[in-house]
């Protein structure tokens, strides 16, 4: 700011500072996430975009034990974030992913390209993923605000971190298996309302204390596993399920 000041009959220009307010991303925290590596183990990562550079806060986590495998790192590194592309690198690798059309302002997807392995496909949201369709009780169908019946998509490693898989088709999702290795994962608390979970493996899986009003669990690929949850009237088990009231429980592993 400029302002005039009358010294000894003379006028003089003084600079005063100005307290310039930044612009602030929307994107002011990045959750980020991994599928599974072929160790069953995935990246789980916090970014806060900045100027010049960003902060970031990762470490590798077992999927078996949801538990870090080595020491978490903090960095300072020279990101890049505009409307449509996200690119973070770091000391093993770097992120690189595009803007996720019809998710909101900050929702990116596509790949981790570490330094000494394949590329893995990678997320990164501010708030959860919950998708355009949501499950109806009184009709037992997925729909969006104007009604129209349908089903998400979810990536796995959005699945994983989050256990939000409302209304989500996992065959058109290209969901095929939670597990691949022969150790058990325990996923709890899976929001799996209105879900289609026909062509899925569960494998080597306890799929514990789930949402499953209105569920297909119809055509699941299963061994050594425990699948159980609430259900209503609109949900489909297999016949070999127990159903008790509000509850299934299906599995050859529940006494696990």
């Amino acid at each position: 700011m400029r302002a005039a000041e009358r010294v000894s009959g003379f006028w003089v220009l003084v600079c005063l500072p100005v307290q310039v307010a930044s612009a602030q991303s929307p994107c002011a925290r990045l959750t980020c996430a991994t599928a599974p590596d072929d160790a069953m183990r995935r990246l789980r990562m916090e970014v806060t975009p900045g100027s010049p550079a960003f902060d970031v806060r990762w470490a590798w986590h077992d999927v078996a034990t949801a538990q870090p495998v080595a020491a978490p790192q903090h960095e300072r590194v020279a990101g890049a974030l505009t409307e449509r592309r996200l690119h973070v690198p770091f000391s093993s690798g770097a992120l690189t992913l595009e803007h996720v059309d019809g998710a909101g302002a900050c929702h990116f997807q596509g790949t981790l390209t570490t330094t000494n392995g394949r590329p893995q496909p990678a997320s990164c949201w501010r708030d959860p993923p919950r998708g355009r369709y949501r499950y109806d009780a009184a009709t037992g169908t997925c729909r969006d605000s104007a009604g129209v019946t349908g089903w998400n998509a979810r990536r796995l490693e959005v699945l994983l971190e989050t256990g939000e898989g409302e209304c989500v088709d996992f065959a058109a999702s290209g969901l095929r298996t939670l597990n691949h290795l022969g150790t058990f994962v325990t996923l709890t608390g899976w929001n799996l309302k209105g879900s289609r979970l026909m062509g899925l493996a569960l494998t080597y899986v306890l799929l514990l204390d789930a949402t499953l009003q209105g569920a297909d669990l119809m055509g699941l690929t299963t061994f050594y596993h425990c699948l159980a949850g609430r259900t209503d009237a609109h949900s489909k088990a297999p016949k070999e399920c127990a159903v008790k009231g509000a509850g299934v429980r299906c599995g050859d592993s529940c006494e696990f």
